[in-house]
């Protein structure tokens, strides 16, 4: 089963103070003494605050309602999902397909008019004389090169076929 990834997105967003406010406030406890720092009736050692809930008697915790459903009260993920939408998911109906617009194509910067700023770059580079003349052959044959203007090289080879 595949769920909405906007769905899921939103429901791991629900913090667990709010879902307890919501849907579990007699499981709500405020923690004496202090201003904003709360416990389950259930887990008086799950303390939550600050948007966080962590189990010290467990030795975890996390920030999400989804987190709490599955690790506390052992809901599987599609449960506990279903709990936070309120919507089954066998109900649910994926969002239509995103139509498939044209094949993108490549936009190429202009090929350099000569080899000049290629061999300097080359030169720049500590390749002698003699290897900047066998690279450029390559690229005379009809390989793409050319210079960005952030002095990086693009490469964009060719294909020689060969007879077997």
């Amino acid at each position: 089963m595949q769920i909405d990834p906007d769905v899921l997105k939103r429901v791991r967003q629900i913090d667990l103070l709010s879902y307890l406010r919501e849907f579990e406030p007699s499981n709500l406890v405020k923690v004496k003494g202090t201003s904003n720092v709360y416990c389950t009736a259930e887990h008086d050692s799950l303390k939550i605050s600050n948007g966080k809930w962590y189990w010290w008697s467990r030795g975890f915790g996390v920030y999400s309602a989804l987190d709490y459903l599955i690790k506390v009260k052992e809901y599987d993920f599609v449960e506990a999902v279903e709990i936070l939408t309120g919507q089954t998911m066998a109900d649910w109906k994926p969002p239509p397909a995103p139509k498939k617009d044209e094949p993108k194509v490549l936009l190429l910067p202009p090929k350099n008019k000569d080899c000049n700023r290629v061999i300097q770059y080359l030169f720049g580079r500590g390749i002698g004389v003699e290897g900047a003349d066998k690279i450029m052959d390559y690229y005379r044959k009809g390989a793409f090169l050319c210079i960005q203007k952030n002095k990086r090289i693009l490469h964009y080879g060719y294909i020689i076929k060969q007879s077997l």
